[in-house]
């Protein structure tokens, strides 16, 4: 595992140190980012999975939700200036049995069918039965 990266110049016989960043590790997985001594990046696990990364202020950078029924499997990341999510297998007439990406949150409803959003609006981004998708604009099958 990297641990620091260290940039030095050779001036005048002397090796100087301009930068470091080190980088913080529970359990081989990776917790922290620290530049010149300050925190640039947290990494947030919940059970083993990562749920959010920080910025060195607390600040949400981006976070994710997981499918419950299948362990790992990303279903939802989410970002200041936006969200993305994923359907795998899908059953979508036009879209079945493959990978539906779906994008620009619709609304702040939870969904678990596309009438639960309204008109025009996707449900997907699904992490379990029930109410527990989000309503998108857009979608494609990838």
């Amino acid at each position: 595992m990297l641990t620091s990266v260290v940039f030095q110049l050779y001036e005048s016989s002397v090796w100087s140190t301009y930068h470091s960043t080190t980088y913080g590790y529970n359990n081989g997985s990776p917790t922290t980012v620290t530049i010149g001594g300050v925190y640039a990046q947290v990494n947030v696990y919940t059970n083993g999975y990562l749920t959010q990364i920080n910025d060195g202020g607390g600040n949400a950078i981006v976070s994710f939700a997981y499918d419950t029924a299948t362990a790992g499997k990303t279903v939802r990341a989410d970002t200041p200036r936006g969200m993305v999510g994923w359907e795998y297998n899908s059953s979508r007439t036009s879209c079945s049995g493959k990978t539906v990406l779906y994008f620009n949150r619709g609304n702040t409803a939870s969904c678990s069918v596309d009438s639960d959003c309204g008109s025009g609006l996707l449900c997907g981004g699904k992490t379990g039965t029930g109410s527990t998708g989000v309503c998108f604009r857009g979608a494609r099958c990838l």
